[in-house]
């Protein structure tokens, strides 16, 4: 579910979405971004994981290959895509030299 386009738009698996939800979880969009990102810099990430809560602004967040972000932002979007529709938390964070 790893996106590099800036203009993609994020998958979500409709059995995913039914097994995160049978433990309480719920998709969220996360976009990581080095500070200053312009749009359509080619240099962050996007992904949709499923969370039992949302990151707050402040929050550190690690992705897999080791990289440190930090939470600056939540937007809420509604969303319509392979038939989850409900609103979606768009958690935007840029790189930080540590956690």
């Amino acid at each position: 579910m790893l996106n590099y386009d800036p203009d993609g738009v994020p998958d979500i698996d409709p059995d995913a979405l039914l097994e995160a939800a049978e433990f309480g979880m719920r998709p969220i969009h996360v976009i990581c971004e080095d500070e200053g990102a312009k749009d359509g810099d080619l240099n962050g990430v996007s992904f949709v994981v499923y969370v039992h809560f949302v990151p707050r602004p402040g929050e550190s967040i690690q992705i897999e290959d080791g990289t440190h972000f930090r939470v600056k932002n939540i937007q809420y979007r509604v969303s319509n895509h392979n038939g989850y529709k409900g609103l979606v938390a768009n958690v935007y964070a840029v790189k930080s030299a540590e956690g």
